[in-house]
């Protein structure tokens, strides 16, 4: 069995395991409270009213994502099914918390490296506006964005529909961006069942009703539709501009940056589609959230607020902080030890985070005992949370879209039950992620051994198989990297007696 391609991995098998649930776009997850504090102190004066102060570092204790998938594209609208993500938000943090449990909620939009430094912030802001709006259901928000487009991030006609389909079963309203019949005819409907002049006309009375009722159709849990109140957020409704509670961060913080090779490829006009797709992870909005009981004075939270311009935002940045969010020589990501990130203050409370995760495809070839490909073959895969399942193709391989993971996923897989019952899954293996690479290095080699089925404790002893299964006499580093990278498969199967 082989990892053929570059899966996403967090930098422990921790990070996305236990402690956090993960979805098709989103993921939820707890900070480990850390078992002992290390404080430094020194003597206070003997005259004066000097004195040693302990504060608590600015840590959150919980954090929520939400990805790009869960959006319209180029846009701040929020897709019907971005509910999966929301139930996660929580089973994270309840609405009815209270006490030390009733987390501070901060609202931070993202956008990928590309475009303009003010434009992305713009966007980045409207995205972490609507989902504040949401979760607080505030309506005039999302008026807001509806009543003042910019540039592609237009609400129209369409938005209008898609909230109509998801509102009413069987809606006859079209997605056509148009005013049509089917589609008069359903607002219509939906203005006698709310009590509304029936125009057949979505005007402001008709929005207010349709954005409340779609935002709870989206936000909710399994006990039904949930929502915070503005005092469950870091100004604790303090704030009329969002304060703390709610800003973006244009292109400024990547978890992900490609090589200059790959950035120099990627600004070919033909490559702008697989350039969007390869950034999935930088457009995010994420949801970071604070103990009660810390001293967070929300006047002087270092970022400024939606509206205001990129100055605040790059009076955080480290110095070298342009060169950490371009390309370099090689590519990086965040939660694998590369610098991406330019604020200085987001750096601080995203470190080791397990929203800052990359998702990237996962490909995987399954061997057989003899040694040839497992075509069709039915297969379940497990990583953290999310379970995957579906056939293999024609080579024996199989191909997730961007998925959220550890270290390592679990993989089990066979053949097809005769009677229709199901499949019948006897082989089983954990397989390490991130383990293909174009210069592998002996510690990589190990793992690459242990997704090929060499797993002994001896190295000497998994490429002696290795030389025999693969009938060739170069067991080097750089042999096994071409095998696992090509998942070819093997020539023999050792047999042992």
């Amino acid at each position: 069995m082989v990892v053929a391609d570059d899966a996403l991995a967090g930098a422990s098998t921790d990070k996305l395991s236990g402690n956090a649930l993960a979805s098709e776009a989103g993921v939820a997850a707890r900070f480990k409270t850390p078992s002992e504090s290390i404080l430094s102190v020194a003597p206070s004066t003997v005259t004066g009213n000097t004195s040693n102060t302990l504060r608590r570092p600015l840590r959150p204790s919980a954090c929520f994502r939400i990805d790009d998938l869960r959006f319209e594209f180029d846009s701040s609208f929020i897709k019907p099914d971005a509910a999966e993500e929301f139930a996660l938000l929580a089973s994270l943090r309840s609405p009815t918390a209270t006490g030390e449990a009733a987390l501070l909620l901060s609202v931070f939009g993202h956008a990928d490296p590309s475009g303009a430094d003010d434009y992305n912030k713009t966007l980045a802001g409207r995205r972490a506006t609507a989902v504040y709006g949401l979760l607080v259901r505030d309506a005039a928000l999302w008026e807001e964005l509806y009543s003042q487009p910019f540039h592609g991030d237009t609400w129209g006609v369409k938005q209008i529909q898609i909230i109509l389909r998801e509102l009413q079963d069987g809606s006859s309203s079209t997605l056509s961006g148009f005013l049509d019949q089917p589609t008069t005819a359903a607002v219509k409907a939906f203005q006698r069942d709310v009590g509304l002049q029936q125009s057949g006309f979505p005007g402001t009375d008709t929005r207010k009703q349709l954005f409340l009722q779609y935002m709870d159709a989206i936000c909710r849990d399994g006990s039904g539709p949930f929502r915070y109140a503005p005092e469950d957020f870091l100004s604790r409704g303090a704030s009329p501009d969002g304060k703390a509670d709610r800003q973006g961060c244009s292109e400024f913080n990547p978890i992900s940056i490609f090589s200059k090779s790959e950035a120099k490829e990627f600004e070919k006009p033909q490559n702008k589609a697989a350039r969007d797709a390869e950034n999935l992870s930088n457009r995010r909005v994420v949801v970071y959230m604070f103990s009660p009981s810390l001293p967070i004075t929300p006047s002087s939270w270092p970022c400024p607020t939606v509206k205001e311009g990129v100055g605040g935002c790059k009076a955080q940045f480290f110095p070298d902080g342009d060169a950490r969010r371009n390309p370099q020589d090689v590519a990086r990501q965040y939660l694998r030890g590369g610098r991406t990130m330019a604020c200085k203050f987001y750096d601080r409370i995203a470190r080791a985070s397990p929203c800052e995760a990359v998702r990237q495809n996962i490909v995987i070839f399954l061997l057989g005992e003899d040694g040839k490909p497992s075509k069709n073959a039915p297969y379940r895969l497990t990583t953290g949370t999310q379970v995957r399942e579906g056939v293999s193709d024609e080579d024996g391989r199989i191909i997730e879209p961007p998925v959220l993971a550890a270290l390592t996923c679990e993989i089990e897989w066979g053949v097809s039950d005769d009677d229709g019952t199901g499949p019948i899954l006897p082989n089983y293996a954990e397989v390490f992620l991130n383990a293909s690479s174009e210069n592998a290095d002996a510690e990589l080699v190990k793992r690459q051994l242990a997704n090929l089925g060499f797993k002994s404790d001896l190295d000497r002893e998994n490429r002696r198989a290795f030389r025999d299964d693969y009938q060739q006499a170069d067991d080097s580093d750089s042999a096994v990297n071409a095998a696992h990278q090509t998942g070819r498969p093997k020539a023999k199967r050792t047999i042992l007696t």
